[in-house]
């Protein structure tokens, strides 16, 4: 295929059409990041690079924007923004955790993603309750994104020396990890390899311009490391021609990274997602892959190219094997409402609307806040919890006592 020597301007016009205002960050990303990788790429990129672009350019990503994009103002919301008992319950099992290993002098916490630094912050509220755990505690945030917010929120813990923040995991090395890896909602939200199957096999989707000036998929060839055989091992065979599916392969790599790092502890990945028999099943027969935009789910992900979510559900027995071959063990897996009911948010939040009642306080918002975190029909079943570790037993997370599903990841015991 030859190259695109000028990119045309109706494809920043088509762009503009519809697109809510700041307009001009759809135009410089199209011209300034896409246009260019397009063209170098031969007229087409493989998609998980328009992703990788589209969340994480520097300049012009949707996660480089210092913006608001948790919670009612924004595009999506997390567990952390719900309320402050998601933190203060994670802390407790920390806790617990910091214990069981012996009380090390330095517990760290190393945070993918962090979004606006609310979950770090209400942490360390919390954990001004417990003394010899705060003097304990450091927190290093991993974040590819604009971090205003949570330099913002943060403000107190980096002044004392307690927080910083690293471009990569790598950075950790050769100390390690003694504490905790935690993620809430970042697997899903790296680039993926979006995949259809055609009469003579899987082809990866690629994105490129169409007669109109448009962006478009179009079918390319698989993509190393990529290959047919290991997507019928991986995927299963019952894939008919025009079924899609995404492979989280950038997921993967930052899982077995972060098996490596880790010194002892848990890695403790928070993601909606499924076991890969129930992912790559008739129930998804055209994947995962969506964008959000301001609350709205958006079918297309080639509509409005940085400035929007884009996000695919989480293949929980990949992250699990690529853990398992940097030497993590798989302590559990689990939903999270299972999980926090096993560490005793239904208690915590009696002893809240308890505190309320005697300050003449409404608890009910409490009360919705808990229940959209556990319940079934709300987050709590569509949230996942896996826990991986070095160092450290299952017995030693009381999160894992109540219902431990990991024989659904079909990994072996």
């Amino acid at each position: 295929m030859g190259g695109i020597s000028e990119f045309p301007d109706s494809l920043g016009r088509k762009f503009l059409k519809n697109l809510i205002p700041p307009p001009s960050r759809a135009v410089h990303f199209v011209q300034d990041v896409l246009a260019p990788a397009i063209s170098k790429g031969g007229g087409t990129i493989p998609f998980h690079l328009f992703m990788d672009l589209a969340l994480y350019d520097e300049h012009h990503g949707y996660y480089s924007r210092p913006s608001v994009k948790i919670g009612s103002g924004g595009d999506f919301i997390t567990a952390p923004a719900i309320s402050s008992i998601f933190s203060e319950i994670i802390l407790l099992e920390w806790i617990h955790l910091w214990q069981w290993m012996g009380r090390p002098q330095r517990f760290t916490v190393l945070e993918l993603g962090g979004g606006n630094g609310q979950f770090a912050h209400d942490v360390w509220l919390a954990a001004r309750h417990f003394p010899d755990f705060q003097q304990a505690l450091s927190w290093v945030m991993l974040e590819r994104g604009d971090r205003t917010l949570q330099q913002r929120h943060l403000s107190d813990m980096a002044e004392v020396g307690r927080c910083r923040w690293i471009d990569a995991l790598e950075q950790m090395l050769p100390d390690g990890v003694t504490g905790v890896i935690f993620s809430n909602e970042v697997m899903d939200a790296l680039p993926v390899h979006w995949l259809e199957m055609t009469a003579e096999g899987w082809c990866e989707i690629g994105v490129s311009v169409d007669d109109d000036g448009g962006l478009c998929t179009k079918l390319i060839p698989l993509q190393p490391p990529l290959t047919n055989d290991y997507l019928i091992d991986h995927l299963g065979a019952d894939w008919s021609p025009g079924m899609r599916t995404e492979v989280g392969l950038v997921g993967q790599q930052m899982m077995h990274t972060m098996g490596t790092v880790l010194r002892q502890g848990i890695c403790m990945t928070f993601d909606y997602g499924y076991p890969a028999h129930e992912y790559y099943s008739a129930a998804f027969p055209y994947g995962t892959l969506t964008g959000f935009f301001q609350h709205q789910k958006i079918e297309n992900p080639l509509e409005y190219p940085g400035q929007m979510d884009l996000t695919a559900h989480v293949d929980f027995t990949a992250l699990a094997r690529a853990g398992q071959r940097a030497g993590l063990e798989t302590l559990g897996f689990t939903t999270q409402g299972w999980y926090l009911i096993s560490l005793g948010i239904l208690d915590r939040l009696e002893q809240a609307q308890q505190a309320q009642r005697l300050a003449g306080s409404d608890h009910e918002q409490l009360t919705q806040a808990v229940k959209r975190l556990v319940m079934p029909n709300a987050m709590g079943e569509r949230f996942k919890v896996l826990l991986q570790g070095r160092g450290v037993a299952a017995e030693a997370l009381a999160g894992l006592q109540m219902n431990n599903q990991k024989k659904r990841l079909h990994i072996g015991m």
